[in-house]
């Protein structure tokens, strides 16, 4: 929750052993590649600037479908960089498709691919200051909304929709009385379309954050880390808002990922993170072991990886297929064998010396500080976790081209922890960060999340992650 004082008077409405031996190596498993447009969709909008993370998603819903108990997050980069979004509201299914510099017409014309086959029990509504900074006007605004909320309920008529009211930013307020002033008038119109209808919910982010601009401009700064994006304190002060709203309008989810196929002791999943575009980028699947690696979705050298890819059905190293499943959290870039990692790992590395798997890597530059460079937050979830088991996590992290860099590692869950990790400068990629007795929550998830320490970017190459040993009561 907020740090206390922020808005003070503003009415703020470790190495596993004993494994046992591994089975005989299965098949490599293949990861079907992404076709140009949805199957389903001949007319799907290809000019739209969140075309690519519209694709992926579309088909990985397809591939690994969310359950219909989800609440849906959907909007602009403030959604996309939520990277603590399904960790903030460990009660919900959280759904979080947020594509930088997107305006409320393009939300609109993805929904059909990104709404309609989700029918999520409820939709959070991110949009609108991109709207208005690029000289749109609010009653535009407002009837694209009114059709949105129309296209949700086509889908799901019991759909509750939540919409964020546009706060101030620390831009939008130096940008003068004009953009201000649409601003008020686009909540205004928000406001009175919200109580005319049951079923939408407007959330008044808005009004702290002009308390705070008022009373205390330094304070106000601070939520922001670029003058537009909000630092933790910032998502930490919407979630105060936002929180007792949903949970009037729908409580909490009670259906979760079920646990019974997770990892059994003794077992370990194996992920390689990186480029793999099938030319530049090589997957490692079966490696010269014949222990099988979960490679992720086709991604082209510096492509991006997006807040809500996710990947369902991940196969232990011995080729049994599980219920676990991993969900970007917060976005990567992916890097290839020419930029990152050893191209021939160091015995620190144990087996997890596969260059197929070292030398490709995810690239964060988040830091959670303010005028850092949060575009690319850094994170992920595994769910389907057994949580009566403790787990193990190890990963490699190199990348030559960010000398001197340092991560820190954070594992949340009901029993987490926290490493460091050199992935940049002499001898990065030749040793792991672990941490050991690891418990997921009551739903069967850990969180895993990426802060550069120092320098400007760290890398994930290839990451572990063993079943041990049940909690004792």
């Amino acid at each position: 929750m907020l740090a206390a004082g922020v808005f003070a008077g503003a009415g703020a409405g470790a190495a596993m052993a004993g494994a046992p031996e591994p089975p005989a190596p299965a098949p490599s498993i293949p990861v079907p590649a992404l076709p140009e447009e949805p199957v389903a969709a001949p007319s799907y909008p290809s000019g739209s600037s969140g075309t690519r993370e519209v694709r992926r998603w579309v088909e990985q819903d397809r591939a690994d479908a969310p359950g219909t108990d989800s609440v849906l997050f959907i909007g602009s980069s403030s959604i996309r960089r939520w990277e603590s979004l399904s960790r903030d509201l460990p009660d919900y299914d959280v759904v979080q498709r947020g594509w930088g510099g997107s305006v409320m017409g393009q939300v609109l014309a993805e929904s059909p691919w990104l709404v309609a086959p989700l029918a999520p029990r409820a939709v959070v509504l991110r949009t609108g200051l991109n709207d208005l900074r690029a000289g749109g006007s609010p009653e535009r605004l407002a009837a694209d909304v009114r059709d949105f909320v129309a296209l949700v309920r086509a889908g799901r008529p019991d759909a509750q929709v939540l919409v964020l009211a546009i706060a101030p930013t620390p831009a939008t307020v130096d940008a003068g009385d004009g953009v201000e002033r649409a601003r008020r008038e686009a909540n205004r119109l928000l406001a009175a379309d919200a109580a005319a209808d049951p079923g939408v919910h407007y959330v008044d982010i808005a009004t702290p954050f002009e308390q705070l601009a008022a009373t205390d401009r330094a304070a106000f700064d601070r939520l922001s880390i670029d003058g537009i994006h909000l630092t933790p304190a910032g998502y930490a002060a919407w979630l105060e808002v936002l929180l007792p709203v949903l949970d009037s309008a729908v409580g909490p989810s009670e259906a979760a990922r079920p646990t019974v196929q997770g990892l059994r002791p003794g077992e370990r999943l194996l992920l390689d993170l990186g480029a793999d575009d099938g030319v530049v980028g090589v997957p490692t699947g079966l490696d010269d072991e014949g222990r099988q690696w979960n490679d992720w979705w086709p991604t082209a050298p510096g492509g991006d990886v997006v807040a809500g890819e996710h990947r369902g059905s991940l196969v232990t190293d011995g080729g049994r297929m599980t219920g676990v499943a991993m969900t970007v959290t917060g976005g990567f870039r992916a890097s290839t064998a020419a930029e990152a990692g050893p191209t021939a790992p160091g015995s620190a590395l144990g087996d997890l010396a596969v260059p197929s798997a070292t030398r490709d890597a995810w690239i964060a530059t988040a830091d959670d500080r303010p005028g850092g460079d949060d575009d690319l937050p850094g994170g992920f979830l595994l769910e389907g976790l057994d949580p009566e088991l403790r787990y193990a996590l190890r990963v490699v992290g190199a990348s030559p081209g960010a000398p001197g860099s340092t991560a820190e590692l954070v594992v949340h869950g009901a029993s987490g922890g926290a490493a460091q990790l050199r992935t940049g400068g002499p001898g990065a990629g030749r040793e792991t960060a672990a941490i050991g007795d690891l418990v997921p929550d009551a739903r069967g998830r850990l969180w895993i999340d990426v802060r550069v320490e120092q320098g400007a970017a760290a890398s994930l190459n290839a990451v572990e992650l063993v079943a041990a040993e049940p909690v004792q009561p």
